[in-house]
């Protein structure tokens, strides 16, 4: 790993001690404009026809200044994007809708100031006073203020019929979280007990929530508001009002709802036509100059879903901007050899996570016979013992890692080798051996191992189509597995209904990424103990926690230990105990051996067209906690034909 992303670690651990050690203000951008002045001349055209108050108006007071990449450029333009649905949504959160009360820094070594102009932390960590920009409006107009952040925490947080989604789970009951509202630009936070990672917490894509809910577009369909919102709804053939109110509430499938963000939708996401937005003409964002942002006007995000295709028009410079699912090690060759005809330029792409992917076996899972043998740590040490990993490494990512468990990268000030590198060694002797032992010693006609009590035993990898390399890698594993007499198969499925069947706990096995390598496991350890869907090595524990979905079941001690402990970690202002309190959850995780990795990533590449300008620096962290590419200020993007 580069020394620039080793600096980066070490910086972010400091201000943490900053972000939580007392009182602690932030204020303004990184250059201050006496007020807007420069627009697109799409939008000049609007105020000379009397269509839009002038600039100045629309920006408010105190727009986030932000300073270009590559400096002040002219408007215009289409960026051209690669789409593949309505499961893309949560790129297109990261990407598109990456505003709330703080962000990342264009680095993603600080948190900095966004919707909130700045803020104070009690010594306690108790109380966080956010003072907002004066002057920001929704994308109709209307004025964003202290009260649709106070509408999120009254009508929808603790709302079970709202959508989880927009209810950021770092925010629990037992916090007895309390919301005041001085006036329209200040939003007061006070927690019963200490919040210590909250600043962070709310820089990860979650933290939008907050600031996602225009009070006077949703109360008409809120049951706290309008009495009549259930029939209204039903009549318009949703469910319900929460079920209406819901889908209201998405913007990215809703035009209507007023954004916050530098483009609103033009053509919500379906699965059937391109997904296209325009600058939003209140976006309260300028550059040095006191141009409003974004610089581009228009964005074309292409249903494509068949890779091949993906790969032809980005080889055609037909995409601008490309940073997943073709930008794989073994499409990085094609991509140099036509580098230059097509006017495309490469990016470095650190990825956060500890392997390449993760493969969750589901404890919770719905047969018995395969609940019972996952939860059997010796079951899953020796299916770990059965995989090739190094094979793995060099058929499906170009020989470029090494052997890796889901656990600390050698980067972090927590990297622990043994929790690393255990049970990593291929040794299919050992293997056999083990589930000889555990039980597992009693076979079928056809050679397949039986239960303990002589049942059948099978279970099926599922693995998501959008994912080609987890495609490819996928026979390979269930062949390791198979050569152990474990019967067991694997089953690609497309990302909605993956998700899907994931999060109703339908699935044995998944094939997923990699998680927990870096900084974002110490905010958000859902790698390590049941706090999000995607540890799907735990369904039904993750629904217990979350309150919500089938199978609900309380996790065991050793897991509950872990979430007590993160409990702590966030209730302590002491930097050194939060991070004794994370070791110790590590070390639960590593003892209970809950998912396995199998290798450590090493930089990816991304690229876009040469005409696209200030786009990144040379080196971005890929990970969804830092919300790539949301740091980089697409808003300052600009097309330079």
């Amino acid at each position: 790993m580069t020394t620039a992303l080793l600096s980066r670690w070490n910086a972010a651990s400091r201000v943490l001690v900053l972000l939580t050690a007392g009182a602690f203000a932030l204020g303004g951008g990184s250059a201050v404009a006496a007020s807007a002045t420069g627009q697109s001349p799409i939008l000049e055209k609007l105020v000379a026809a009397g269509e839009l108050p002038p600039v100045a108006q629309r920006v408010g007071d105190n727009p986030l200044v932000v300073k270009p990449v590559d400096g002040v450029m002219n408007y215009g333009g289409t960026l051209r994007m690669l789409f593949t649905g309505a499961s893309d949504v949560s790129w297109v959160q990261t990407f598109l809708g990456y505003d709330g009360l703080v962000r990342w820094d264009h680095k993603v070594e600080n948190v900095e100031p966004d919707l909130a102009a700045s803020w104070t932390v009690s010594d306690d960590a108790r109380v966080y006073t956010f003072t907002l920009r004066k002057g920001v409006k929704w994308s109709d107009g209307q004025p964003f203020t202290s009260h649709d952040v106070a509408f999120w925490f009254a009508h929808a947080q603790f709302n079970k019929a709202v959508d989880p989604n927009y209810r950021p789970r770092f925010i629990d009951p037992a916090d007895k979280l309390k919301v005041e509202t001085p006036d329209d630009n200040t939003v007061r936070l006070s927690f019963e007990r200490p919040k210590a990672l909250l600043l962070y917490q709310l820089a990860t894509p979650d933290g939008e929530a907050l600031t996602n809910f225009p009070e006077h577009y949703l109360r008409q369909f809120h049951i706290d508001f309008n009495p009549d919102a259930d029939k209204e709804a039903k009549a318009q053939g949703f469910q319900d009002w929460a079920d209406r109110f819901n889908k209201k509430m998405n913007a990215w499938f809703n035009p209507e709802k007023p954004t916050l963000f530098p483009w609103r939708v033009v053509t919500p996401i379906t699965d059937t036509q391109d997904f296209t937005l325009e600058r939003n003409p209140y976006f309260w964002k300028v550059d040095p100059a006191g141009n409003q942002l974004p610089y581009i006007d228009k964005i074309d995000n292409q249903i494509v879903g068949d890779k091949e295709v993906m790969l032809l028009k980005a080889l055609n410079g037909e995409v601008d901007y490309i940073g997943r699912y073709i930008n794989t090690l073994p499409n990085k060759a094609v991509f140099v050899e036509n580098q230059k005809r097509n006017n495309l330029e490469f990016f470095k792409i650190v990825d956060a996570a500890p392997s390449y992917v993760t493969l969750h076996l589901n404890e919770t899972d719905r047969n018995p016979a395969v609940r019972a043998a996952f939860r059997d740590k010796q079951f899953r040490i020796a299916l770990s013992y059965a995989i090739n990993r190094q094979e793995i490494i060099d058929l499906i990512f170009a020989g470029q890692g090494e052997p890796y468990q889901i656990a600390p990268r050698p980067e972090s000030e927590f990297y622990n080798e043994e929790m690393a590198k255990q049970y990593t060694k291929f040794d299919p002797d050992l293997a056999n051996k083990m589930l000889d032992e555990a039980g597992y010693d009693k076979r079928d006609a056809n050679g397949w191992r039986l239960t303990p009590d002589g049942k059948e035993l099978s279970f099926v990898m599922t693995v998501r189509g959008d994912r080609q390399p987890y495609v490819d890698l996928a026979p390979l594993l269930v062949g390791y597995w198979k050569d152990v007499g474990v019967n067991v198969d694997f089953r690609v499925m497309e990302k909605s209904a993956y998700l899907n069947q994931r999060n109703n706990n339908q699935h044995d096995g998944i094939i997923e990424d990699g998680d927990g390598g870096m900084i974002d496991a110490f905010l958000f350890p859902r790698a390590y103990i049941p706090l999000h869907p995607d540890a799907a090595w735990g369904t039904g524990w993750i629904n217990y926690q979350l309150k919500q979905g089938p199978d609900q079941e309380p996790p065991p001690p050793f897991l509950q230990r872990g979430l007590d402990l993160f409990d702590k970690m966030q209730g302590t202002a002491d930097p050194k105990q939060q991070k004794d309190y994370f070791r110790q959850l590590l070390a639960v995780a590593k003892d209970n051996f809950m998912s396995m990795g199998i290798g450590l990533p090493i930089p990816g590449y991304g690229l876009h067209t040469a005409r696209l300008h200030n786009v990144e620096p040379q080196e971005v962290i890929n990970s969804w906690t830092f919300a790539y590419p949301g740091p980089s200020t697409p808003a300052q993007w600009s097309i330079k034909n």
